[in-house]
C-alpha cells in the first residue's frame, strides 16, 4: 500500500530585475508522491530548453531556470507547474530586464583610467560619476480617461532617471508586461521619438470599464509606479429621466393664466419640452418654458389654447413623457 500526496513548491519564483547581458536563475523545487515534474512557462507558453539555448533546466531534484545573456525578450511571467498523479500546482515570478546606461559604464571607465593623476582629482571625478546615479521619476504620468463605448483610448507615459529606466506597461491582475512594440488583446504600446511610451486601446468596449492601467519605471537604483482608471460611458445601463410632478387636467377662465408644471429628474440632468396636440410649443409673448420645466400660458384664448398638453423629459439615457 502506498500513501500519494499532492504537489507542494516549497521553492518558487520570485520577481526580479536583471541588467541585459546579465545571467538570471529562477528557482522552483517541488515535493509530493510521486516525485512531479516540473514544467516551465514564459507567459502561458511551454519554455523548450534545447541545446544552444540560452535557457537551461538545472539537474533534476532542483528544476531551476537558468537564462544565459539576458535580453529584452526574455522579459515577461515565468511559471513552474509541479504535476503528479494527483495533480499540479503552479507559481509564477516577473523578470524585469533593465538596460544599463552607456553613460555611467563610460565614466566609471574614465575614472580608472585617469587614476595616475592627482588624488584630490581622482576623488572629485569619482564623487561626480556616482551622483549620476537616481531612481526613475516621471516626467509625463497618465490620466483618467473617460470614453465612449468603439473609441480608442490613449495614455501617455514618460520617466527619467540614471541609468534611464525601462519603462513598460500592465493591467493590473493581469501579470503580463507590456513594452514597445508590444500586443495583448487590444492593447498596443508604441513609443514616440521624443521617449514617451504610448499605450492605445482600441474599440473599447464593456468589458475594459474600470481597468487599472499601471504604467512602471525601473533602473539599477530603484523603481516607480503609477496607477489610473479606464472609465466607459455606459449611458445605455443608465436608467431614463424620472417625472417628479407632471400636468393635470385644468379647466381655466378666458384672459387667465394656466400654470402647468414639470419637474424631472436624471442623470445625465433631462431637458423638459412641451407639446400641444402631438405639435412643439414655443415660447413667445404669452408663453413661457422655465429653466425648471414649468409652462405659463396668459391671456387664455379657447380657440387657441385649449387642447392636450404632453411634457417629456429627455436625455442621453432615454425619454419619459407626461
Amino acid at each position: 500500500l502506498s500513501a500519494l500526496e499532492y504537489p507542494k513548491i516549497t521553492e518558487h519564483p520570485l520577481d526580479v530585475i536583471v541588467p541585459r547581458h546579465e545571467p538570471a536563475t529562477l528557482n522552483c523545487k517541488a515535493e509530493g508522491i510521486p516525485t512531479p515534474i516540473i514544467t516551465w512557462f514564459k507567459d502561458g507558453e511551454p519554455i523548450k530548453a534545447e541545446p544552444g539555448s540560452h535557457k537551461i533546466l538545472l539537474p533534476a531534484g532542483d528544476r531551476s531556470l537558468r537564462i544565459d545573456d539576458i535580453a529584452i525578450e526574455d522579459m515577461g511571467e515565468y511559471s513552474c507547474e509541479a504535476d503528479n498523479a494527483v495533480g499540479s500546482i503552479t507559481a509564477s515570478g516577473t523578470l524585469v530586464v533593465h538596460c544599463k546606461s552607456r553613460h555611467v559604464q563610460a565614466s566609471l571607465i574614465h575614472s580608472t583610467t585617469i587614476k595616475v593623476l592627482s588624488v584630490s582629482f581622482r576623488y572629485s571625478f569619482l564623487f561626480r560619476s556616482t551622483s549620476l546615479a537616481a531612481p526613475p521619476s516621471f516626467l509625463v504620468r497618465p490620466k483618467n480617461v473617460l470614453i465612449e463605448p468603439g473609441s480608442e483610448a490613449l495614455f501617455e507615459c514618460q520617466a527619467t532617471g540614471h541609468p534611464h529606466p525601462t519603462l513598460f506597461w500592465s493591467v493590473e491582475g493581469n501579470r503580463t508586461l507590456l513594452l514597445p512594440g508590444s500586443r495583448m488583446d487590444n492593447l498596443e504600446v508604441t513609443q514616440n521619438a521624443d521617449g514617451t511610451s504610448v499605450l492605445s486601446i482600441a474599440q473599447v468596449g464593456r468589458m475594459d470599464n474600470g481597468k487599472v492601467i499601471v504604467c512602471s519605471a525601473v533602473n539599477s537604483v530603484g523603481s516607480v509606479s503609477t496607477r489610473v482608471v479606464l472609465s466607459v460611458n455606459l449611458q445605455d445601463d443608465r436608467p431614463p429621466p424620472l417625472i417628479l410632478q407632471g400636468p393635470c387636467n385644468q379647466t381655466l377662465p378666458i384672459k387667465s393664466v394656466a400654470i402647468l408644471p414639470c419637474k424631472a429628474s436624471g442623470i445625465p440632468p433631462p431637458v423638459i419640452s412641451w407639446y400641444k396636440d402631438g405639435i412643439p410649443v414655443l415660447s413667445s409673448e404669452k408663453i413661457n418654458i422655465t429653466e425648471s420645466g414649468t409652462l405659463t400660458i396668459a391671456d387664455l384664448s379657447k380657440i387657441d389654447d385649449s387642447g392636450l398638453y404632453t411634457c417629456v423629459a429627455s436625455s442621453k439615457s432615454g425619454k419619459t413623457t407626461w
